[in-house]
């Protein structure tokens, strides 16, 4: 399959606007898929279907696809490489705005070429909302893929990475090539894989609060994390000390466990 070709054929002309870069490389889409995790018992969930070189590789591996593309130009192009695949259902809306369907409480996976502007809301939206997912297989930038993996008193290390990290298991797959897709962007691509932890230590219904305290504690960075917090809590110090954490730290320098235990002492007197 020739994507540039392809697009060519049916007089599509890539967007910016909507981010589009399309994968390009079959022999990719299908080490993708067969890395992701997906079992031959699960629903895959793709945000992104574009022109179905990964809709296809996914097929091939999984009970069921559910293929969101909000691009309607793209249906026709999408039938045509999808003619005969029996167990792909194309959703033409943006994932976004959708209600969550009836599958997804089923096992299910995710696997998406996201546009780059579009990569934390997606996140965000499969992290606060869905309460079911096994594993969200993402192609992202490889600046946000090393924010997301960042180690802590590291400039990259911030609120996305502990909140991410604080929830799931966060796995580098593969390394694209900006070459790897049409049109070519102007950074390489990462795909990471998210698998929730099977014993959280935060319900679905704490993380918004977890969230906004890790966004008050990365605020202002050069700032002692003391400092940030007192626009949430009437006494830092005292929090601090219940939290077991020194009064004179940035949040950079704290890992992980830190935040866990900071909210926790912090649930009553922050919210």
């Amino acid at each position: 399959m020739n994507t540039a070709n392809l697009l060519k054929k049916h007089g599509i002309i890539p967007k910016k606007s909507l981010g589009q870069n399309f994968l390009t490389n079959e022999s990719t889409a299908i080490q993708i898929a067969e890395r992701s995790g997906i079992t031959p018992d699960e629903i895959a969930i793709e945000i992104g279907a574009g022109t179905g070189i990964l809709t296809l590789a996914l097929s091939r591996i999984s009970r069921m696809v559910i293929a969101y593309e909000t691009d309607k130009r793209l249906v026709p192009v999408l039938k045509e490489v999808l003619s005969g695949i029996k167990n792909v259902r194309l959703v033409h809306e943006d994932f976004l705005k959708s209600p969550f369907l009836e599958e997804m409480n089923e096992l299910h996976s995710y696997v998406s070429n996201i546009p780059y502007h579009l990569t934390s809301p997606i996140i965000e939206r499969i992290l606060f909302e869905d309460h079911f997912y096994n594993h969200a297989v993402l192609m992202v930038q490889k600046e946000f893929a090393e924010r997301i993996m960042a180690t802590s008193s590291t400039k990259s290390y911030g609120s996305l990475t502990v909140l991410l990290s604080a929830v799931s298991t966060v796995e580098k797959l593969l390394l694209l090539s900006r070459h790897s897709f049409y049109p070519v962007p102007n950074v390489d691509s990462v795909v990471l894989r998210l698998t929730p932890h099977e014993n959280q230590k935060i319900s679905k219904d704490e993380l918004h609060k977890f969230r906004s305290l890790l966004k008050v504690s990365f605020s202002e960075r050069r700032k002692m994390l003391k400092n940030n917090l007192k626009s949430i809590v009437r006494d830092p110090n005292g929090l601090l000390m219940r939290a077991s954490i020194a009064n004179d730290v940035r949040a950079e320098e704290l890992s992980v466990e830190d935040f866990l235990r900071l909210f926790r002492a912090s649930r009553e007197e922050c919210f």
